[in-house]
């Protein structure tokens, strides 16, 4: 499930381009509730064992050193760090409202370079420090694996 906008979405979005809302009291699924969420519950009638998890492309655009939806580097600041564990929960909190459990998310779409789609660079430290964020202020398990650190390879 998109968390905000993917590369197959209409349009970019995310779910809170209010500056500053630290809070996430702007935050809302409003939109999916009109394309996304009814596609879900009908595969849901058809599959009710259907399992789901999050994607986010990327975050919120003010949350990025660009302040564009395409490319940029999370800002590397505690504030930001809560406020993005903040808004990947209540999305977690929304869908669940919807009667549709997200079991797992991923926090956003990484390249190493500047491309032309929705994504964020962030360094495996800061993608550490949101998952011990997370856990830290809302007793979430946010396990982190770097795919391309573990022995393994990707």
């Amino acid at each position: 499930v998109p968390i905000g906008a993917n590369d197959y979405a209409i349009d970019r979005y995310s779910l809170n381009e209010t500056p500053n809302d630290y809070e996430m009291k702007r935050f809302s699924i409003e939109r999916d509730r009109v394309r996304i969420i009814p596609y879900i519950k009908e595969a849901m009638s058809i599959q009710p064992k259907l399992r789901l998890w999050g994607s986010a492309w990327t975050p919120p655009t003010w949350m990025k050193d660009n302040k564009a939806f395409d490319s940029g580097n999370f800002i590397d600041d505690s504030n930001m760090y809560r406020a993005y564990a903040l808004y990947l929960l209540k999305f977690i909190q929304a869908y669940q409202k919807e009667g549709l459990p997200v079991e797992a998310v991923a926090r956003a779409i990484d390249f190493p370079a500047d491309v032309l789609c929705q994504a964020c660079i962030t360094a495996a430290q800061y993608a550490i420090a949101l998952a011990k964020k997370a856990q830290d202020l809302f007793g979430l398990d946010f396990t982190c694996v770097d795919v391309a650190e573990t022995p393994e390879g990707p």
